[in-house]
């Protein structure tokens, strides 16, 4: 079965909508009731998200999946699908029959290219219309052409990316003062500014800010060594020992730095081995490369040590839904299914949720995501969002939020009114073609 089937199930299993009590208006086939099995407030949401389109049943079996080289769809948008040709080329045609006025274009071609340069190249060229996102390194070329535009939200250069980058700890075995030690260490601007060169921004949250919602007074850590170490001193570890000073992102070290470094410390719960924190992550990159060099840098100076543990992606996820005791500290980015902010929390702490490796299970966390999937009044609901950034980031430091992506667009000069947006979500409709 295809993943999405799980968006539509309540935790327990239950199907959100009730296929036999929905229905269809008899006397307007174009009026639909739908009738859920519970109280679901992001519902809306989840019908805006693209599995839930309307397709037309004679072409689209209920319990198959489509063969997209042979099979057509039949659905209700302002385009047609026409053809797709495997590493070459999807084609659709404007449908002059949608229930809104036409679309400017007649035709809508994706091409398939095989790198992301030879793509960037193909729009310097001007041999493609939409690039979307462009390439760091042709950035100034993008921005010199008059024929091309490269923007962000149409205001700002650039947008926050709804991908939310993080740091999370196996939450039963590593308490609070060691979340609040570790994401207190890291140097979070170190990471933007010269790992990822100034392409990130740090996310405070794990709602990004193009969501409703987003509590931008959440901080979900701050890279402070003193404090960090007194975390640590909490604990019993290095009492006694400067911390140093810090002002700003710059640390001065104390008189017993090499005492720092030189310690090991771990909790005293949970299947640590050699006093070693394991810190796990998908298989590499020459950025995962440097994160794990500054991560273990930074970690080192308040005593802890880390063993490095590569991973495929599908043995990421098999451990951690299947052995999540034995991840300490992982690093992975979670991106929406659809645009509700339900959607970027509930998977990630509910402990009913195959997501949630932290194994997050915190009474107050699941009280307000109850009331949060059952409350229809919209600035209610909001304020339940807040609530849950401040318990998950700030107060239980369950997440070390590391950075949301810096989006911006680029595409043909003459190209106007593009639903500029977090997702990244191309949407045709209502463009066109400004002509001289």
């Amino acid at each position: 079965m295809a993943f999405p089937h799980s968006l539509y199930k309540f935790a327990d299993e239950t199907p959100i909508f009730n296929e036999s009590l929905s229905f269809v208006n008899p006397t307007d086939n174009l009026e639909v009731t739908l009738v859920l099995n519970g109280p679901f407030a992001p519902a809306e949401g989840l019908l805006a998200y693209a599995a839930s389109s309307i397709v037309h049943p004679d072409s689209t079996p209920v319990n198959e999946m489509l063969e997209l080289g042979t099979d057509l769809a039949i659905g209700t948008g302002p385009f047609k699908f026409v053809s797709y040709v495997p590493n070459s080329e999807i084609r659709f045609e404007r449908w002059d029959r949608y229930w809104r006025e036409p679309a400017y274009w007649d035709e809508i071609v994706y091409l398939y290219y095989r790198d992301a340069v030879t793509a960037n190249n193909a729009m310097l060229a001007g041999d493609i219309d939409y690039l979307g996102q462009g390439i760091a390194a042709l950035q100034e070329s993008f921005n010199a052409s008059t024929a091309i535009t490269v923007t962000g939200d149409g205001v700002n250069d650039f947008i926050n990316g709804s991908i939310y980058w993080y740091i999370a700890f196996n939450s039963p075995y590593i308490n609070i003062t060691w979340r609040k030690a570790i994401s207190s260490a890291f140097n979070f601007t170190y990471l933007n500014e010269e790992i990822d060169e100034g392409t990130t921004v740090k996310a405070n949250s794990l709602v990004p800010p193009g969501f409703p919602a987003h509590n931008a007074s959440v901080k979900g850590g701050v890279f402070n060594i003193p404090y960090a170490r007194q975390q640590m001193q909490k604990m019993g570890f290095g009492v006694g020992w400067e911390i140093g000073s810090q002002v700003g992102d710059i640390f001065t070290p104390g008189l017993d730095e090499a005492l720092w470094k030189a310690s090991a410390w771990v909790p005293d719960v949970g299947n640590f081995t050699a006093n070693q924190f394991n810190f796990r992550h998908r298989q590499g990159s020459h950025f995962m490369e440097l994160l794990i060099q500054r991560f273990t840098y930074d970690m080192d100076l308040i005593g802890i040590e880390i063993n490095i543990q590569i991973l495929t992606w599908s043995q990421f996820i098999l451990l951690g839904q299947n052995h999540p005791e034995r991840l300490h500290i992982y690093y992975v980015g979670w991106g929406p299914d659809y645009f509700e902010t339900f959607n970027m929390i509930d998977p990630l702490v509910n402990p009913a949720s195959s997501s949630n490796f932290a194994r997050i299970n915190n009474p107050q966390i699941n009280m307000y995501l109850d009331l949060a999937a059952s409350e229809t009044d919209t600035e209610t609901r909001y304020g339940y969002y807040m609530k849950l950034q401040y318990l998950i980031m700030d107060k239980y430091r369950y997440h070390m939020g590391l950075e949301y992506d810096k989006l911006y667009f680029v595409h043909a000069a003459s190209l106007k009114g593009f639903p500029y947006n977090t997702m990244r979500n191309l949407y045709w409709y209502p463009t066109y073609r400004e002509t001289a």
